[in-house]
């Protein structure tokens, strides 16, 4: 029994399109991780497009942290 946990850090500074694209990609994966954690610095947050966006999807678990610049 495997019960060991893939998490997935994905650190982005003002590339929103290439941080939705991404969390596109990593659901398209067979094996999707268990979490994915986004810190974000950018000039608006990316949280309810994020949040509308993937929140119909059981897993991963999505934890955003936002600085603004």
């Amino acid at each position: 029994m495997n019960t060991s946990a893939l998490s997935i850090l994905i650190p982005s500074k003002n590339r929103p399109k290439q941080l939705i694209d991404l969390l596109n990609e990593i659901y398209t994966q067979t094996h999707l991780p268990d979490e994915v954690v986004i810190c974000d610095q950018s000039a608006a947050s990316l949280s309810e497009i994020i949040k509308k966006k993937f929140s119909h999807q059981a897993k991963p678990k999505i934890l955003y942290y936002y600085k603004p610049e």
